[in-house]
């Protein structure tokens, strides 16, 4: 019997990140320096993801 293997290596530009699960599929958003990251989820599922920055003073 042979075992196949399925593994998928993602490789995000930043160190910073947010991973998540839309469409079956592993994704990833990178976290902003000043802001918020907004998932959407319906039934259980992302469906829309939102970067927002803002500045600090």
């Amino acid at each position: 019997m042979t075992e196949k293997n399925n593994d998928i290596v993602v490789t995000p530009p930043s160190k910073d990140f947010v991973l998540f699960a839309k469409n079956g599929i592993i994704t990833y958003v990178d976290m902003p320096e000043y802001g918020k990251i907004v998932l959407n989820i319906q039934n259980g599922q992302v469906v829309n993801e939102k970067v927002s920055t803002s500045k600090n003073h």
